[in-house]
């Protein structure tokens, strides 16, 4: 499939100062190319909500950013992969360049370039859960099947893939393959939701 890019719809003040859902970009739902998806697929994915029992196994992910550091996280009606995805942009500082941390420990499953996604990391987080940072300014500085450990470096915040001119986070996690809504420091996210990084600190 030939894949758009396209500059996101929304500036970076504009989302900064929204409410909770935002409008789609133009480029929401645009096709990507075959087996550029990092395994996610083209469709939306389902999603779920996890039981207490659930979040108490879960792994204790803190947000992907530097200790103390506040990023405000949002979304909108047909984000990819799901609308429980976040696009993260730092509140009280500059966004493009800050590192990107692993949320938790885990296993990388691949680290590349994705039409959509620009540079991004995918990983195993054990449990049936899986994560997602997309939009990275370059190569991650992990490579597949790489042991990670909470905390450790990804890469960068960027605008590479489809948000060109716009940069940001995007983070997903997903369990048994159903997106769920992100969790830090045990507490749930909603959008528009400024988290503080309690990330290894």
């Amino acid at each position: 499939m030939k894949t758009f890019f396209r500059k996101l719809a929304v500036t970076t003040a504009a989302v900064v100062g929204a409410g909770v859902m935002l409008a789609a970009p133009a480029w929401a739902g645009e096709p990507v190319a075959a087996g550029d998806d990092f395994g996610l697929g083209e469709t939306v994915l389902e999603e779920t909500t996890l039981t207490d029992a659930e979040l108490a196994a879960a792994p204790k992910f803190q947000a992907p950013f530097k200790c103390g550091q506040k990023w405000k996280g949002t979304t909108y009606n047909g984000h990819w992969p799901n609308t429980h995805s976040r696009d993260f942009w730092r509140v009280g500082g500059k966004t493009k360049g800050q590192p990107v941390l692993a949320a938790a420990s885990g296993k990388v499953i691949e680290a590349k370039y994705g039409s959509r996604q620009g540079w991004g990391v995918s990983m195993d987080m054990g449990g049936g859960y899986k994560t997602y940072y997309f939009h990275m300014t370059g190569k991650p500085k992990v490579k597949n099947g790489q042991k990670v450990k909470q905390g450790q470096l990804l890469g960068y915040v960027g605008d590479t893939g489809q948000a060109k001119g716009n940069a940001h986070l995007h983070y997903t996690v997903t369990k048994g393959g159903k997106g769920v809504k992100p969790y830090f420091n045990g507490k749930a996210h909603n959008p528009g939701d400024v988290v503080e990084s309690k990330n290894a600190c």
